[in-house]
């Protein structure tokens, strides 16, 4: 079995454990087979993001969005 088609079973499997609901088209098929695509683009990032070394406070985040009422 393919890499895609054992992803696309494993999505399928997942959506009709949680919701009960057999995928319904070949278009859901086709996007389950896009999580491997996704998968491999973001693999050259793993252990590369990090955090700001000092987080914004949240009275900070909500003055840098306030509004000037002027």
């Amino acid at each position: 079995m393919s890499e895609i088609v054992a992803t696309q079973a494993l999505v399928t499997q997942t959506i009709k454990f949680w919701s009960g609901i057999e995928v319904p088209n070949a278009a859901a098929m086709h996007m389950a087979g896009q999580f491997l695509a996704a998968r491999d683009d973001l693999a050259p990032l793993r252990g590369k993001a990090r955090f700001e070394d000092e987080p914004a406070s949240f009275l900070a985040a909500l003055q840098s969005t306030k509004e000037c009422m002027e």
